[in-house]
């Protein structure tokens, strides 16, 4: 700061190499991630080459581009758009669309409207920039194809997943031959990859993508890194949906974890790792262990979201489920009017009697069934067309505690053969640990 200072007093605060030297301090504390004093250095620094320089210069327009880099990092993405959005105007005038600092401010612009939500532009710049960098330095180059897997990325949130993979798959062979297998890049594009599979129910390849990003993520950025472990959770995630519950829930649980110990209980990537790890556990049939994490994550989430709220309500139905499950009838009527849920929704469907069918049948031999004008079928004697009426919480009991006492007895007359228990598996975890069974069982 010194420096700067003392060449601002001696030769004026809007000389060139005054200037140069503010901006440069500033980059400076902005690797040292001192953000605030770096974003202060740096509007000062654009304000003064505004007023020196003009608008168009070419040094007011880096350190534009400079101000919205920073200003991204921060998640300040309105002021950060506005600022890429001026600077490529002038860019493309000064410098050229081909330019290599025009392409790049492109490609971050495209980068900020994306966190924006705002994903059809956003695929449009980037298709800008993929074809400014396919004129610039060909198909092959890895800022090519690490645009094209923005393009991707910005496709599959708008649900177009065919071009995506086109995209994901072109983008991840080129940047393994350009950078390797372990390169930011090339993990980053088969992360998305493998996420575009999982979303067109291609579960073994996404798997196998999933499992290729986690392990060059463990590799590059270690166990606990915000990118291993979201990774992690998606690779436990696509082997719970292959049927490999018990290794998916011992990878979920790792994850979750890993995520308590890096962004602490509360992060919104702790309760997704939750929300997943109670949806494996469901799906095992273990339904106190995956009780205990939903409750957890909707009691969180009606917390700084509010009960009204989409997300909550969501996890809270699938609480309402599991509750249904084990046919916990109070808490379940409990869940439902605090949430605001309908508990009739989450029943089985109830058929009509056997005997309606056969009285049917005998009572309307030989004549078609007759169709009123509301379009409902009634039974042949003319009668008023059957509606089935909605169950009532008693009869679901009921009707749960015959189904289980009928599988019970069925377990009882026949007895099971007596097999060798198997050797227990390697899972890809690299341990043969049965994972914990509840909250308090995973170190919680």
């Amino acid at each position: 700061m010194h420096e700067a200072t003392v060449r601002e007093e001696h030769s004026g605060a809007r000389n060139a190499e005054t200037l140069a030297a503010v901006s440069c301090l500033a980059r400076l504390l902005a690797q040292e991630g001192r953000t605030a004093e770096a974003t202060q250095l740096y509007r000062h620094a654009l304000a003064e080459y505004e007023q020196g320089f003009g608008v168009s210069s070419p040094l007011t327009l880096r350190t534009s581009v400079a101000l919205a880099e920073l200003l991204a990092d921060q998640r300040l993405t309105d002021e950060a758009a506005s600022l890429y959005r001026g600077a490529l105007k002038g860019l493309e005038l000064t410098l050229g669309l081909a330019h290599p600092l025009t392409l790049q401010t492109t490609d971050a612009y495209g980068m900020v409207l994306a966190e924006q939500g705002k994903r059809a532009l956003a695929a449009s710049v980037f298709k800008r920039a993929l074809e400014g960098y396919q004129k610039a330095y060909g198909a092959r180059h890895p800022e090519t194809l690490g645009t094209m897997s923005n393009l991707a990325n910005a496709l599959r949130l708008q649900g177009k997943l065919e071009p995506a993979a086109l995209y994901y798959a072109q983008a991840s062979r080129g940047l393994m031959l350009a950078l390797g297998e372990t390169d930011r890049e090339t993990l980053r594009a088969l992360h998305g990859f493998a996420q575009v599979l999982a979303l067109q129910k291609k579960h073994d390849e996404a798997a196998e993508y999933f499992r290729k990003a986690y392990e060059g993520r463990q590799a590059l950025l270690g166990d606990e890194h915000v990118s291993t472990l979201r990774t992690l959770g998606e690779y436990a995630q696509s082997l719970v949906v292959l049927g490999r519950v018990a290794e998916g829930i011992e990878g979920l649980q790792r994850c979750l974890h890993g995520a308590e110990r890096v962004h602490g209980p509360q992060h919104e990537d702790t309760l997704n790792a939750m929300e997943r790890l109670a949806g494996a556990h469901d799906k095992a049939k273990e339904y106190v262990s995956a009780e205990g994490y939903y409750r957890h994550v909707t009691e969180a989430l009606a917390r700084t979201l509010g009960v009204r709220h989409e997300r909550t309500r969501h996890v809270a139905a699938k609480l309402l489920d599991n509750l249904v499950q084990q046919v916990k009838l109070v808490e379940a009527q409990d869940v439902a009017k605090h949430y605001k849920l309908d508990l009739a929704l989450k029943q089985p469907k109830r058929t009509p009697p056997a005997s309606y069918s056969a009285l049917s049948a005998q009572d309307g031999a030989g004549a078609a069934p007759v169709r009123p004008a509301n379009g409902a079928v009634v039974n042949g004697m003319g009668g008023p067309p059957l509606v089935p009426r909605k169950p009532t919480v008693e009869a679901v009991v009921t009707q749960r505690a015959m189904a289980a006492a009928s599988a019970a007895s069925a377990a009882s007359a026949e007895p099971a053969a007596s097999l060798p228990a198997p050797a227990p598996a390697l899972s890809p975890w690299g341990t043969t640990d049965a994972p914990p069974s509840s909250p308090n069982a995973a170190g919680r």
